[in-house]
């Protein structure tokens, strides 16, 4: 690939391409339910099922139950320059490499704005106007759906802050049982089918977990962070995910979450839009300092899906 593929269209083109390439597999897209969106603030309203039961006197019917949660996209920008001469010299796909970095860069802004939703999850609230992660969630659109249910837990460990693998690997298992047994407004079980779960650990027990999961060294790949998959047995599939303290600052706990939803996930990603553009051949930039611009916009946001498809488990 040379300097005859440098153009708009060559460069939208690489993006988008390596854009799903890096949204295909990665944990975002198996923890957050993607939308669209179309104005600053979207409300999103989701419609709970009704279960079977046995054909007794007639079909049964109620009006449906809603819940619902409001985000707003913020708006973002990746920008990269390249002089004239390394588009016309371009022999090695140099442009083009950071066109595809620019792609993996909109891929880890979202696992950013998650992580951080995360990290404020014990405060901020989500459809059932309580903190996404609480000891006592309660349904609230009647009386008759009270039952209170917790996503928050506990797990021993000798030392909070610096636990074993045993010790992680019994936390993980505690936050597991939770999601396979929350139950919806009839007292279904919601996640009895739910096989792979991803977990948001601080970096520092990387080490410890990979011994602990038989998973090779939990490291970092081009300066990215790098998760790992370990069989639990069962047929249940763990992801683990550990999170640098700028995205994540916990030190004593780790979050479980059902990663294998497929019409209800624990989070929302929305998105307006997002282009990437090129300034003129003929414009300014180009005139004045001898090279061209390349940036990315988005018009994006998070938000608290289900808490029934995640578990926060805290050391003590």
């Amino acid at each position: 690939m040379g300097a005859q593929s440098i153009t708009e269209k060559g460069v939208k083109g690489e993006f988008f391409s390596a854009l799903e390439r890096s949204l295909a597999g990665h944990w975002v897209s198996d923890l957050a339910l993607a939308t669209g969106s179309d104005q600053a603030l979207e409300q999103h309203v989701w419609i709970w099922g009704e279960p079977m039961r046995e054909w007794v006197a007639g079909r049964f019917a109620r009006a449906a139950r809603e819940d619902g949660i409001g985000i707003r996209n913020r708006t973002f920008e990746g920008t990269i320059e390249a002089f004239l001469d390394e588009i016309r010299r371009d022999k090695t796909s140099q442009v083009m490499l950071r066109v595809r970095d620019l792609s993996a860069r909109s891929v880890e802004l979202w696992a950013k704005m998650i992580a951080e939703l995360v990290s404020a999850g014990e405060t901020e609230t989500c459809y059932d106007g309580q903190p996404f992660f609480n000891p006592a969630h309660v349904r609230q659109q009647t009386g008759l759906d009270a039952n209170p249910q917790s996503n928050r837990f506990t797990s021993p460990a000798a030392s909070p802050t610096a636990p074993t693998g045993e010790e992680i690997l019994a936390a993980v298992w505690v936050g597991i049982q939770a999601i396979l047994t929350v139950v919806d407004y009839d007292l279904e079980h919601m996640n009895l089918g739910a096989t792979r779960f991803t977990v948001f650990m601080p970096a520092g027990y990387a080490a410890a977990a990979g011994r602990a999961f038989n998973c090779p060294a939990l490291i970092r790949r081009e300066g990215r962070i790098v998760d790992v998959q370990a069989s639990l047995g069962g047929g249940i599939i763990v992801r683990l995910v550990p999170m640098p303290s700028t995205w994540l600052g916990w030190t004593d706990r780790i979050a479980v979450f059902r990663a294998d939803g497929d019409t209800a996930k624990a989070f929302i990603r929305q998105e307006e839009h997002i282009t990437i553009s090129e300034s003129p051949a003929g414009g300014q930039t180009a005139f004045n300092e001898d090279k061209r611009l390349y940036g990315v916009s988005s018009s994006r946001g998070v938000g608290f899906g289900l808490w029934e498809h995640a578990a926060l488990v805290q050391f003590t």
